[in-house]
This record gives structure tokens, C-alpha cells and sequence, in this order.
């Protein structure tokens, strides 16, 4: 992602697989990938940018949701992986 509004630049096709995201680039996150939010993870993102400071986990949860569909949503609504 580049920019203060979080472009998705690229999407690699493990990414492609999990999140059928291969609409995503050229998009904002927040566009393209809305489930996240209220959940702190736009907010990370957004501090990253701003600080410059970098941010690892080991372990991230991000509860998917239905919203309203965008013309990046895909029709999943359940992923499960193990990392």
C-alpha cells in the first residue's frame, strides 16, 4: 500500500486466494477491504504512516462482517486459514 490513503499497490496470489482480492489495487484499503473497520486495524495503518514507525504481529484478528458491497467485494463471507 502507498500513500496516506492506504492504495493497495499489489496483491501476491496467496492474498488472491484468501481474500478473492485480485480488485484491490488501485484501490484504498478502506475501498476495497471495508470489514475491518471499528476494529483498530485502519487506525494502525494510518499511524504507520504518519509516524513512520513500524508495526509487527505475530497474531492478527479482524472479525469479517457483511457491509454493503463494493466493486471490490467478493462473495465470501467465512475465510479460515491457518498461518
Amino acid at each position: 500500500m502507498s500513500g496516506p490513503e492506504h492504495v493497495v499497490d499489489y496483491v501476491n496470489d496467496m492474498h488472491r486466494r484468501m481474500f478473492a482480492s485480485e480488485r484491490w489495487v488501485g484501490k484504498t484499503i478502506r475501498h476495497a477491504f471495508p470489514s475491518p473497520a471499528g476494529q483498530g486495524f485502519f487506525e494502525l495503518l494510518d499511524k504507520v504512516d504518519t509516524t513512520g514507525a513500524t508495526h509487527q504481529a505475530e497474531v492478527a484478528e479482524i472479525r469479517l462482517h457483511p457491509s454493503k458491497p463494493t466493486d471490490c467485494s467478493s462473495s465470501r463471507d467465512e475465510i479460515a486459514t491457518n498461518w
